[in-house]
């Protein structure tokens, strides 16, 4: 099976699977100032049943979009969730810094397996060995005829590298394929565990791919990688990596944008 159509059938059974969590975001408490002329904030507390108990508070527009909606004891206003507020109460990092950090350097490591089996990926070859060089006192024809020796094991070693290269197990475009990698971890993290943390977890983890991508870069430029790596297997799969942070970065982005469309979504109705 090939692995786009894995990816959608797991996609598939995935969102057959899970069930959206309603997190029930009850108004506790508003304060707001005691005089009309008080420059205080006006402020709206909350629980919920899956997250931490929390508090928002601002001026301006936010009196008239949440402030004035919220009443103790009914459903929290849409306008209260801001963007902000929303990573402050689901946020991955925020709610499990140890399993978030887990998980994330779990798919870091799927990913750099991944990469170096599929993309650019070299068989295993035969050891050529080089031919013992005759002794010093075979004279000049000794020394002739261990060079032409030589010589005809280092081409036999060059076209084992050129057969084994040819029939290499390599992916094209290791950049589009990094960047659906992204989008695809970023959805099962959001329909998996909700919506800001998946978000959350996303942003961080393509920042992490996105340094260590970047720093492997520059560090070719200075001239610090060692002479014996390739650097075009090197670049393709640097070009995969960062595929996958602009797929997970660029969606996070897009769906913070329209976050109220998503902020429901708290993931999976796990049956324990």
């Amino acid at each position: 099976m090939r692995t786009p159509t894995l990816i959608l059938a797991s996609l598939a059974v995935l969102l057959i699977a899970t069930g959206c969590v309603e997190a029930n975001r009850v108004v506790t408490n508003t304060q707001g100032p005691v005089s009309p002329g008080e420059n205080k904030l006006h402020k709206v507390s909350w629980q919920s049943d899956l997250y931490e108990p929390q508090r928002s508070g601002g001026r301006h527009a936010y009196i008239t979009d949440c402030f004035n909606q919220a009443i103790e004891g009914q459903p929290l206003p849409d306008a209260c969730v801001t963007r902000a507020v929303l990573l402050e109460e689901t946020g991955a990092f925020r709610r499990s810094s140890n399993i978030a950090s887990l998980l994330m350097f779990a798919v870091l490591g799927g990913l750099l397996w991944y990469s170096r089996r599929h993309i650019a990926y070299l068989p295993p070859q035969e050891q050529i060995v080089a031919p013992a060089s005759e002794s010093a006192s075979s004279g000049l024809a000794g020394t002739r005829s261990a060079a032409s020796r030589l010589l005809v094991t280092g081409e036999s070693a060059r076209d084992s590298h050129a057969e084994a290269w040819t029939g290499r197990s390599d992916l094209k475009r290791p950049g589009a394929i990094g960047l659906i990698f992204g989008l695809t971890v970023t959805v099962i993290a959001v329909a998996v565990f909700g919506f800001g943390t998946g978000i959350e977890w996303a942003f961080v983890t393509s920042a992490v791919i996105g340094f260590f991508v970047g720093s492997v870069y520059l560090a070719t430029f200075l001239a610090m990688i060692p002479v014996r790596i390739q650097l075009d297997p090197l670049y393709q799969r640097l070009g995969f990596f960062g595929g996958v942070a602009g797929g997970m970065f660029g969606l996070g982005v897009l769906a913070m944008w329209q976050h109220l469309w998503f902020f429901q979504w708290n993931g999976v109705t796990w049956p324990f």
